[in-house]
């Protein structure tokens, strides 16, 4: 199988020119849809990086794809840089199962593909590339890092297409509105910062999103009570309840109705969780989402 990338090769490093190695480079791909066929043959695992390939076109400005190896499922890497104007940067990577061979450290360790003395953020990554990772910011950087395992869920879309969304007639579940949606997911999310109001609302107007609103009373507007969306990295975020209307299955049916969307539209539903949070593990699980695979985040210069 041939793809088709452009000639943009990323140019050797000081620390390549130093250590003498000549070998291939990660290259940018200016075709993203054309690793599809690739990333479905690793599913489950790589559901996120799926998600990510098909809604591109719609993140241009976020999102850049690059790959190293044959074109051949058995020996391609991918990897994805996200920038999030609250965070900096984001790296996914999909690979194939097996060994690593030297020639992929060097690749990610030769080219201006990353800076690793800059802030980032590895994100779900399956266990033998965490340990690459680790190994190339402890080893060959020094970095400090911190390192939050996670488990990766996923559902099928056949599933998700088929889950029961019901509500009391009190309650009614859509697609967030950007206006009231924004405030509510970014104000109630920990990590906040004044960028994170711009990153939230581009999620929502751009990727499926979900909110169980209670209807207004005598002429009052709907009031917003449980919302999550959906970013451009492809991982279902961002889920609050607020606290006077929790225990009544609000997030439920909202994490729900986000599936059914992301389905309808040809995504595959996924989320990361800590593993430490026993809830929203068990929370997850309840839903019918399957566990699926480690996937580990390690963060440079940036807490999460």
């Amino acid at each position: 199988m041939s793809l088709t990338l452009n000639n943009n090769v990323l140019q050797p490093s000081n620390h390549e020119k130093m250590n003498g190695y000549h070998g291939n480079f990660f290259t940018k791909v200016t075709n993203p849809s054309s690793l599809i066929s690739i990333v479905e043959k690793r599913l489950p695992v790589s559901c996120y990086i799926l998600n990510q390939l098909k809604s591109y076109e719609k993140f241009t400005d976020e999102l850049e794809i690059f790959m190293y190896g044959s074109g051949a499922e058995r020996d391609t890497w991918i990897l994805s840089k996200f920038y999030r104007e609250d965070w900096d940067l984001m790296i996914f990577i999909s690979a194939p199962e097996g060994v690593i061979s030297e020639d992929v450290r060097q690749a990610l360790l030769s080219s201006d593909l990353i800076n690793w003395d800059n802030p980032f953020i590895f994100a779900a990554l399956q266990t033998h590339v965490t340990d690459l990772i680790l190994s190339i910011n402890i080893n060959e950087f020094g970095n400090i890092i911190k390192i939050y395992p996670c488990y990766l869920f996923h559902m099928e879309k056949k599933d998700a297409l088929q889950l029961d969304i019901t509500t009391p007639t009190k309650v009614t579940v859509k697609s967030l509105e950007p206006v009231t949606g924004t405030p509510f997911i970014t104000e109630n999310w920990k990590y906040h910062n004044t960028k994170t109001y711009s990153f939230v609302r581009k999620s929502i107007e751009r990727l499926p999103s979900g909110g169980v609103y209670m209807k207004g009373i005598n002429d009052k507007e709907d009031e917003l009570v449980c919302g999550a969306i959906t970013p451009g990295f492809g991982l279902v975020s961002m889920l609050h309840t607020d606290p006077e209307h929790r225990r009544q299955g609000y997030a439920s049916t909202c994490m729900k109705y986000i599936f059914q969307q992301l389905a309808l539209e040809g995504f595959v539903p996924c989320l990361a969780s800590e593993i430490c949070n026993t809830t929203a593990v068990n929370f997850h699980r309840s839903m019918g989402l399957q566990n699926v695979a480690r996937a580990n985040f390690i963060g440079h210069k940036i807490d999460i």
